[in-house]
């Protein structure tokens, strides 16, 4: 697996973990709406954790070494 792959593994992962809070988060709404739930409550590093996932994803991505970048143009061409 190179390092790109594994860049789009993290992003995926991020990505999935945003999308799984904001679904929580909005059953949670919908529950306080309805019923005698008063309050909740997030940590932070919860919202904090898939952000740096997204970031090191990315800079695993769009970061490649010389011999990558050489070898990238040798199959375009």
């Amino acid at each position: 697996m190179s390092k790109r792959e594994f860049g789009f593994l993290i992003i995926g992962v991020g990505l999935g973990l945003l999308l799984s809070e904001a679904v929580t988060l909005e059953v949670m709404l919908s529950l306080r709406d309805g019923s005698k739930l008063t309050a909740f409550g997030f940590d932070k590093v919860v919202f904090i954790i898939p952000v740096i996932l997204l970031v090191i994803g990315v800079i695993l991505v769009a970061y490649r070494s010389k011999a990558e970048r050489l070898s990238a143009r040798e199959l375009t061409k």
